[in-house]
């Protein structure tokens, strides 16, 4: 048996084990857009006091005016980030760090909501043990997008309900609703899974006790950061109605409700494609649909069991679980995988009572119950290394950066994504535009084709297809290839003075 004084150290190894894991994510994740999209705003806001998204190619999209203001994504982070910014300087890096800050929250809350729920240590510490390791949770806390921030936030909510609730109801309601509001105005997508969260806790407990005058210290919140959103949107609501509104339409972020039966199948083709099946991913990563069917075996088993099912601590966690997937379900129509990071902490959190659960009550089950939990953290932490070992960043994306460096000159146009802001500078002479200039017309000297890049040109050849044709002939006709390096490529201009000693120069590995 473990001493009192190990058992009390196992969450702080925890805490540091998801560190090195997030921390070798970091270090080696080639950067996406999105972070330079959620990053890029903050850092206008310290050299310029604007919150525009460089880079961006507004011609025929519904990004207008986002060069000066960005209003298509709720803008909390970006002043969050200003004073950690100025604390640790901006960097790809210390943006990622922001992240891995509120992903240390999220997981800490994780802990201390699940052994508040079901006063069982052993399950509170299996929760943070899953959660620290979880492949889908590290990665994208180890990325500076807004889910970090809103993860750490939702679950801050859940937490502070559960903590106060017995002694302090109306401080419960209101710390519940600020977090909940707050993560809300970081990003919606988690909000509205958050708030029918809470809203479940509080008539699963405390139905009897609440009482009207509650609802006024519950919308406190909602007018305050309503107010701060109110004040933001202000200077150009004209701005705010074509990004903000072009957001919500252009991909239908709402059309689960619409379609249901559609909702619940792509639903599930969501849980597919975290298990690795996602296009472009390469065939050792499907083995995590392993974990995903854990996460599903462990959610059934409790249901399926009545005296599980009707645990008192248990029941409350298969409420969270069921409710985080039902709003997911219809409310999130994008389906995209980054957004299950959501659903994360609950699948963990029901995981580990099933594992604890089955092991304390049903000795039989202890050997299967042991190479479930063994299964799951080896996938994942293996996952893990092998995404680290990769080093895409330093392979890849840092060659091709240190290659415009050397040989763009500061007056030559870029055509490139938004992520290599971090390593030419978010004020030099870029774009960012998926249309290869098809609408706005201008004359990059340089463009790379990056993975992303490639994709959507692919994708083009169905949904644009005069977009898609433009950029065939333009890059066949007027650029040439002279950097390549494991999936990348920098085409140059061919009436450009070309500075090269050879037609075509490949980085390590280059193709």
């Amino acid at each position: 048996m473990q001493s009192p004084q190990v058992r009390r150290w196992l969450p702080f190894a925890v805490v540091l084990l998801y560190l090195l894991l997030a921390l070798g994510r970091a270090f080696t994740t080639t950067p996406w857009n999105d972070e330079a999209w959620y990053s890029s705003p903050s850092w206008n806001l310290i050299h310029h006091g604007i919150t525009g998204t460089p880079f961006l190619e507004t011609a025929s999209q519904f990004w207008r005016g986002i060069n000066f203001r960005t209003y298509w994504v709720v803008p909390l982070q970006f002043f969050v980030q200003v004073p950690w910014f100025y604390v640790f300087g901006f960097s790809l890096l210390s943006a990622r760090l922001f992240a891995m800050a509120w992903g240390l929250v999220g997981l800490v809350s994780w802990y201390f909501i699940v052994k508040r729920l079901t006063g069982n240590p052993l399950m509170a510490f299996w929760t943070m043990l899953l959660l620290g390791c979880d492949y889908q949770f590290v990665s994208q806390m180890a990325l500076d997008r807004m889910d970090a921030m809103s993860l750490g936030l939702a679950a801050l909510a859940i937490l502070a309900y559960v903590e106060l609730r017995e002694k302090h109801l109306l401080a419960a309601v209101f710390a519940s609703q600020f977090c909940v509001a707050a993560c809300g105005l970081t990003h919606p997508t988690p909000g509205i899974p958050i708030l029918c969260a809470v809203l479940f806790l509080a008539l699963y407990f405390d139905r009897s006790r609440i009482t009207w005058q509650v609802v006024p210290l519950a919308a406190i919140p909602y007018l305050l950061f309503g107010a701060f959103w109110y004040w933001y949107i202000s200077p150009a609501p004209d701005l705010f109605r074509a990004q903000f509104l072009g957001n919500v339409t252009d991909i239908d972020r709402l059309g689960g409700f619409h379609h249901p039966l559609l909702a619940v199948m792509r639903e599930i083709r969501r849980h597919i494609d975290m298990g690795g099946f996602q296009a472009g991913m390469a065939p050792l990563y499907k083995i995590k649909i392993l974990s995903v069917a854990i996460y599903i075996v462990g959610a059934i088993s409790l249901l399926a069991n009545r005296d599980a099912r009707k645990d008192p601590g248990i029941r409350p966690l298969l409420g969270l679980w069921l409710v985080y997937v039902v709003v997911m379900t219809f409310y999130d129509n994008t389906k995209e995988v980054k957004y299950a990071v959501h659903l994360v902490p609950v699948y963990d959190a029901v995981v580990a009572a099933a594992l604890v659960w089955f092991w304390q009550r049903m000795p039989k089950l202890r050997v299967l119950a042991s190479g479930l939990a063994a299964l799951f953290l080896l996938v994942n932490i293996g996952g893990l290394f092998l995404s680290s070992y990769k080093d895409d960043y330093h392979k890849q994306y840092l060659p091709v950066a240190d290659f415009l460096k050397t040989h763009a000159k500061s007056t030559d146009l870029i055509l490139a994504g938004s992520e290599f802001g971090f390593a030419m500078g978010f004020d030099r002479n870029m774009v960012d535009d998926i249309h290869f200039t098809y609408y706005s017309h201008k004359k990059p000297d340089f463009i790379v084709l990056s993975p992303n890049y490639k994709a959507m040109l692919e994708a083009a050849r169905l949904r644009t297809p005069d977009a898609y044709n433009f950029a065939e002939s333009m890059l066949a006709n007027q650029f040439q290839r002279v950097y390549s390096v494991q999936g990348y490529d920098v085409l140059q201009r061919k009436t450009a003075q070309l500075s090269l000693s050879a037609p075509v120069l490949s980085g390590e590995g280059g193709g």
